[in-house]
C-alpha cells in the first residue's frame, strides 16, 4: 500500500528517548495502518528491538483489531519489498516470531498483570459476580435506594453505588462496607479498582532501578517500568483521568506515541479527556512534543463526509487540533437518508422495510450495521428483527464466549476450585478473613437451582457469626444447625458432596489436559443442577455450543503457553482474558457472519467501519439528543450509505424527496465496486414488492401486528418508556 505524504511523514519520525508525538486521525484516515506501519519501519531498521515497543488502548475492540493487522502488515511489507520465493517460508516465521514479541495490550489487561504479579491470581467481577453479591443486600437497603432487586437494572444500579461508596471521601459504615470487605479478603477487583492498585505497585516498584534489587516475582512490573522504548497509546481521546497514575509511570522518560481523535471523545462523562491529554502531552517535557495529521478520509463517500462536517459545526467551538477531513473517496451518487417517525411501531418496522429493500439490491445483511446509544433500545431492535427471521449479530466489548451466562457458570466453578484449593492448602490460620474463597461460594451458591438469596444472606450470616469462612460453615459443621430449610439444607449437602473430593484430591488443579479440564468443569455443572444445560431454543443452544468452542479455545492456548511449574488450571485464571486475544488472532471465528445484521451501542462499534450504518434515535427522549461526538463517532461508521433515524441534530434534516435506494443504479455501482462484488443489475423493485407482500407491509411501511406479534414486543416497548 502506498502511504499519503503525511502518513509517510509519521512512519519516517524519528525515534529520540524523553519525547512524545501526537498524531491526531480523522475516522478513515489510515490511523491503524500508518502506526503499524511505523512499527515494521522502527524494526526493520532495528531502531528498537520488537520486545521494546508496547501497544496500548483502551478497548479490547482496538486491541483486537490491532492483533488482527499486525502480522498481516509486516508480511505484505515484506513482500513490496521483494522477498525470492527460497527465503519466503522462512522469513515468514522470522515475521511470526518478530510479532509475537511486540507487547499489545489494553490498559486494563495491563494492570490486571501487575496485580496477578503482586497478588497472585485475582478476580475481576463481572456480572455473575454482582448478582451474586447483591443476595447479601437487605430489603432495606434497596428500598432506602429506590431500586427494585428484580429490575433488569438493578445489576448496574449496585454497581454503580458501590462505585460511589468506594471514591467517597466520608464511607458510612452498612452492607457496602461488608462488600467491599469481602471483595478485599477474596482478591476482588472492580476494573476501576484494578487502575487504582496497580497504580500504587507501580509507583512502589518504581525507585527500583536495578533487576537484582527485585525478586522474579516481580520482573514483569520492572520489565514494564524500565525495558520498554516506545510506548504507543491507540485512541487517545478513550482516556480518563483515573488512568493517569498507571500511564505515567510507564510512559516517562520513553518516546511517547498518542494515536486519536479529540473529535471521537465519548466517554467524558468518565472525566475530561482534555485534562488527560495535557497531562500527557507534557509529561517528556512541553517542549518535546511534536503534534502531526492525518488529514484525508479513505472510509467514507463524499456525501457521508459532508453530513459529518454539519455534526460537528454546531455551532460550538471545535477541538483546536480538529481536521475536517477532505473525501478522496468519491461520491456515491446517494444523500444520508434522514427520516423521522411518529412512533416506535413505525420506527421499527421502516428499518426492517429498508433492511428488506437493501437485500432486494443485492447487499448482504452482515454488510450492515444497526447502532444505538442505549442496549436498551438495542434489545428492542433485536426482538422485532427476530419476529421476521433477521438474524442480527450483537458486538460487545467484551468477547462473546465469556458474556453467555452459562460459560460464566464453567468459569466460576474454576474459580471456586481454585480458591479452596488455595484455602484447603494454607497452615492453620487465626484470622479467616484472609481465606479466599468466601466470594467465589457465594457466586457458586447462586447457581445451583434451588439455593435462594435468603438462603445465601442466612448462610453467610452464620459464618460470620462463627468466625470462619463460609466453606467451612457449610462443609464442616452440622448441616442440621444451618439456618435453611430442610430442601436447601439437602441442596447445600449435595453441593459439599460434589466439591469436597475434588479439593481434597486436586482434581482439576491436576489436569494438564485442557480437553480433560473442560469435561470435568462441564461434568461438574451438570450434576450441580445448575440449569445451563437447558435451552429456551434451538438458537440458544447453538449460542452455547459456539461459546463453548470458544472457551475450549483458549484453554489449549493456554495449555501451551504455560510453564511447566504451573497448573493449568491456574495459568487459566490468570491469563484467559489475555489468551482469548490471541486465540482470536490465531484462529478464524467459528460462526459465520454472512446472514446476521450487526447490531451495537455507538459506544461499542467505535474503530469499526461497515458499507450501510443505520443510527437510531430514541423517541422517548428526544429531549436529551445524541451528544455532538457520539454522533460524529456513529456517523462515521458508513461507508457508502447512512441512515439517521429520529435524529435530533442542529443542522440535519429529513430527507425531502422520496428514497431512491431501489432505482439508484449509480450508487449500487459504486457501492458493488466499494465492497469489491460485481455489480449485478435486476428488477429489485419486483424483488421488494415480494418481500412486502410476504410481510404485509403497506405504502406507510406500516403493518397491522398480530396479537402474538405484540405480545412479543410488549415487554421490551415497557423497558423503553421508562
Amino acid at each position: 500500500m502506498k502511504l499519503t505524504n503525511s502518513q509517510e511523514v509519521v512512519v519516517q519520525f524519528p525515534y529520540q528517548a524523553n519525547t512524545t508525538l501526537k498524531v491526531v486521525a480523522g475516522p478513515g484516515s489510515g490511523k491503524t495502518t500508518t502506526c503499524l506501519n511505523r512499527v515494521y519501519h522502527l524494526i526493520k531498521n532495528k531502531i528498537v528491538d520488537p520486545s521494546e515497543i508496547l501497544i496500548l488502548s483502551l478497548t479490547n475492540k482496538s486491541v483486537e483489531n490491532i492483533t488482527d493487522k499486525l502480522l498481516d502488515t509486516f508480511e505484505s511489507l515484506e513482500r513490496e519489498n521483494g522477498l525470492n520465493d527460497a527465503d519466503k517460508v522462512d522469513r515468514e516465521f522470522q515475521i511470526a516470531d518478530l510479532v509475537k514479541d511486540i507487547s499489545v495490550s489494553t490498559i486494563h489487561s495491563l494492570a490486571n498483570r501487575v496485580l496477578t504479579e503482586y497478588f497472585g491470581t485475582i478476580n475481576v467481577i463481572d456480572d455473575s459476580g454482582w448478582r451474586g453479591l447483591q443476595n447479601l443486600i437487605s430489603t432495606e437497603f434497596w428500598s432506602k435506594h429506590s431500586i427494585k432487586p428484580s429490575s433488569l437494572y438493578a445489576t448496574k444500579q449496585f454497581e454503580k453505588l458501590y462505585d460511589d461508596y468506594k471514591i467517597s471521601s466520608n464511607k458510612i459504615k452498612g452492607e457496602l462496607t461488608e462488600i467491599a470487605k469481602i471483595m478485599n479478603n477474596n482478591n476482588v477487583f472492580t476494573h476501576n479498582d484494578l487502575i487504582i492498585q496497580a497504580s500504587k505497585i507501580l509507583k512502589e516498584k518504581g525507585n527500583e532501578k536495578d533487576i537484582a534489587d527485585v525478586g522474579i516475582e516481580n520482573q514483569f512490573t520492572y520489565h514494564l517500568l524500565n525495558n520498554y522504548k516506545i510506548v504507543i497509546i491507540d485512541e487517545f481521546q478513550d482516556l480518563y483521568p483515573s488512568l493517569l497514575k498507571f500511564l505515567i509511570p510507564i510512559c516517562k522518560n520513553k518516546q511517547l506515541e498518542l494515536y486519536g481523535d479529540d473529535n471521537q471523545s465519548i466517554y467524558e462523562f468518565l472525566g475530561s479527556n482534555a485534562k488527560v491529554m495535557k497531562i500527557l502531552e507534557e509529561c517528556n517535557g512541553k517542549e518535546n512534543l511534536k503534534l502531526l495529521k492525518l488529514q484525508e478520509n479513505f472510509r467514507s463517500s463524499a456525501e457521508i463526509v459532508e453530513l459529518s462536517k454539519k455534526i460537528l459545526l454546531d455551532g460550538k467551538q471545535i477541538s483546536k487540533d480538529n481536521i475536517l477531513s477532505n473525501a478522496p473517496k468519491s461520491y456515491a451518487s446517494i444523500e444520508p437518508i434522514v427520516e423521522y417517525t411518529d412512533n416506535i411501531l413505525q420506527e421499527l418496522e421502516y428499518i426492517v422495510s429498508e433492511i428488506c429493500k437493501l437485500v432486494s439490491c443485492g447487499a448482504k445483511l452482515s454488510d450492515l450495521i444497526i447502532m444505538t446509544r442505549t442496549n436498551a433500545k438495542l434489545d428492542i431492535i433485536n426482538n422485532f428483527l427476530s419476529l421476521y427471521g433477521i438474524e442480527t449479530k450483537c458486538l460487545s466489548s467484551n468477547p462473546d464466549w465469556i458474556k453467555n451466562s452459562a460459560i460464566q457458570c464453567l468459569l466460576d466453578i474454576t474459580k471456586l476450585v481454585y480458591s479452596l484449593t488455595e484455602d484447603s492448602s494454607m497452615d492453620e490460620v487465626e484470622e479467616y478473613s484472609i481465606l479466599k474463597s468466601d466470594f467465589s461460594t457465594i457466586i457458586m451458591l447462586n447457581h445451583v437451582k434451588g439455593i435462594g438469596k435468603i438462603s445465601i444472606k442466612n448462610l453467610f450470616e452464620g459464618a460470620q457469626k462463627n468466625n470462619c469462612s463460609l466453606w467451612h460453615y457449610i462443609s464442616q459443621g452440622s448441616s442440621e444447625s444451618l439456618p435453611v430449610n430442610n430442601t436447601t439444607k439437602n441442596k447445600i449437602i449435595e453441593f459439599v458432596k460434589l466439591f469436597n473430593p475434588i479439593i481434597e484430591e486436586k482434581v482439576l488443579n491436576n489436569l494438564n489436559s485442557a480437553h480433560e479440564l473442560l469435561e470435568n468443569i462441564t461434568n461438574i455443572a451438570y450434576k450441580l443442577n445448575t440449569g445451563i444445560f437447558e435451552f429456551e431454543n434451538d438458537q440458544q443452544k447453538e449460542l452455547f455450543k459456539e461459546n463453548l468452542y470458544e472457551f475450549s479455545r483458549v484453554l489449549k492456548n493456554c495449555a501451551a503457553t504455560k510453564d511447566d511449574d504451573m497448573s493449568l488450571l491456574k495459568w487459566f485464571l490468570q491469563s484467559y482474558r489475555d489468551q482469548t486475544i490471541v486465540t482470536h488472532e490465531r484462529y478464524p471465528t467459528l460462526r459465520s457472519k454472512e446472514n446476521m445484521v450487526n447490531l451495537s451501542t455507538i459506544h461499542c462499534a467505535k474503530g469499526l467501519e461497515y458499507p450501510i450504518a443505520f443510527v437510531v434515535g430514541d423517541l422517548q427522549t428526544h429531549k436529551l439528543p445524541i451528544d455532538k461526538n457520539t454522533l460524529y463517532v456513529a456517523a462515521t461508521r458508513a461507508r457508502n450509505l447512512l441512515y439517521m433515524i429520529n435524529i435530533r441534530h442542529y443542522n440535519i434534516k429529513a430527507t425531502a424527496t422520496t428514497n431512491p435506494i431501489l432505482t439508484n443504479s449509480s450508487f449500487w455501482k459504486f457501492y458493488n465496486k466499494d465492497v469489491s462484488r460485481r455489480y449485478q443489475p435486476g428488477a429489485y423493485t419486483e424483488k421488494y414488492r415480494t418481500i412486502q407482500q410476504k410481510y404485509g407491509f403497506n405504502s406507510q411501511q406500516i403493518r397491522n401486528f398480530s396479537i402474538n406479534a405484540l405480545k412479543a414486543t410488549r415487554r421490551t416497548l415497557r423497558v423503553l418508556s421508562r
